[in-house]
């Protein structure tokens, strides 16, 4: 494979990245073939060397996606970091299954709590339109699982923000493991 193929290639994988980012990442393998070739390496022996280029683009983005939910964490980011680290986690899957069981876990115990929560409101609002008795109880009641539900929901989305970063450190582990370098070709 030749430079101009590789970078095409390299392009074409990183779609759905920013085209800054995209810009940037291209004009540095640019530069590392310019270096190499003035070292005397041809041209397909870098391109060899580094490997697939729709490989090396699934790992640069989800990287970028993964600093990306880092400097901004929402539900959007979130989705996509954890959509592209268990893309590039294929193989690993074995040893993934436990993290994504309990991440879906989460997900499930925070769709219940959703659920209660809307029971609760519906529970306190009934309580103080039902205008007979102790309007007291019911109100405090339902305020008091309103509470635990808010309380539920935060350590949920701790819990999910430190199996993403778990998840993330496992990922990054395996990328500079099996990465490989230069000095062994």
């Amino acid at each position: 494979m030749m430079r101009g193929e590789f970078l095409e290639g390299l392009r074409r994988g990183l779609r759905g990245l920013p085209q800054s980012e995209i810009d940037d990442i291209i004009s540095d393998y640019e530069a590392h073939f310019t270096d190499a070739m003035e070292a005397g390496r041809s041209e397909a022996e870098i391109a060899a060397s580094l490997g697939s280029p729709s490989h090396l683009a699934n790992e640069l983005g989800a990287e970028a996606r993964l600093q990306r939910w880092e400097t901004s964490r929402n539900p959007h980011t979130f989705l996509r970091a954890g959509a592209a680290v268990i893309g590039l986690q294929a193989i690993n899957i074995f040893i993934l299954l436990p993290v994504l069981a309990f991440l879906i876990f989460c997900a499930g115990v925070a769709a219940y709590v959703l659920y209660l929560a809307g029971g609760t409101g519906l529970h306190l609002l009934s309580g103080l339109l039902s205008g007979g008795g102790n309007v007291m109880l019911p109100a405090l009641l339902g305020a008091g699982m309103i509470c635990g539900v808010v309380g539920m929901g935060a350590l949920l989305a701790l819990l999910l923000d430190a199996g993403l970063r778990q998840l993330a450190r496992y990922a990054r582990l395996n990328y500079r493991l099996l990465k490989p370098s230069d000095e062994d070709e």
